[in-house]
Parts: C-alpha cells; sequence; structure tokens
C-alpha cells in the first residue's frame, strides 16, 4: 500500500491543486500541503479524507484506497460505527451501498438487515 502522500497526489493528479482543494473541503491549504508533502504522514481523522473524496468525486474502490492509505477505517466499518441520524453520516452517503431507510413502528424489518434476516432464518430450521 502506497503512503497517504504518494496516494492523494496520485488521485488529484491534474484535476486540482491544494490551493483550490483547500477552497473546495474548506480544509486549510497548509494542511493539505502538509499531507502531499509528507511532513503529516496522515489525517488524524477520516472526515478531511471523505470531504476531499467529494471534492475530486472519487470512485469507491478510490476512497477505499485513499482511507486505507491513511490507516483508517473502510467506508462500510464507518458507516457502522456512524449511525443513519448522526450528522457525519453525510460524509458517507454518497458511496454507501444503499441509502438508509428507517422503518415505521410496528414493522417487521428483518429483510432490510442480513445480520437480523440470517437470525430469522435460523429460528426457521
Amino acid at each position: 500500500m502506497a503512503p497517504f502522500d504518494q496516494t492523494l497526489r496520485r488521485l488529484m493528479d491534474g484535476k486540482v491543486g491544494s490551493r483550490k482543494l483547500s477552497a473546495l473541503t474548506s480544509i486549510p491549504k497548509t494542511t493539505i500541503d502538509n499531507w502531499l508533502h509528507g511532513i503529516v504522514a496522515r489525517p488524524r481523522d477520516w472526515r478531511p479524507i471523505l470531504r476531499i473524496a467529494q471534492a475530486l468525486l472519487l470512485t469507491r474502490d478510490e476512497v477505499e484506497t485513499l482511507l486505507s492509505s491513511a490507516q483508517q477505517p473502510t467506508l462500510d466499518q464507518l458507516a457502522a460505527q456512524v449511525g443513519p441520524e448522526h450528522p457525519d453520516r453525510r460524509y458517507l452517503q454518497g458511496w454507501l451501498a444503499t441509502s438508509y431507510r428507517p422503518c415505521r413502528a410496528g414493522t417487521n424489518c428483518a429483510h432490510r438487515s442480513p445480520t437480523l434476516w440470517a437470525e430469522k432464518q435460523r429460528r426457521r430450521n
């Protein structure tokens, strides 16, 4: 796995510079430059990584590569950590396989959760 600075440079290549990326993400230019030049090895938090990914219009695979190079959890792991109503969910929304739809009270939603569905099938057998 390539280090974060190399991965970020490759994904930015020809698309945008650090000044424009800063304007698009509200991440200070000096912070982005520090990442690009390896002065700071990786972001401490996943949120700025996903803000960059949104600004660069990265694919899910590219986002996973960028997260991995920063030693951050995968998109699915982050989705499991951040509840469906949490404000930080907005950072993940574009890359989640399915969007969250809450169940109405009194409805059986086991079909929406693979874990609940598997448990229901186990009980039947």
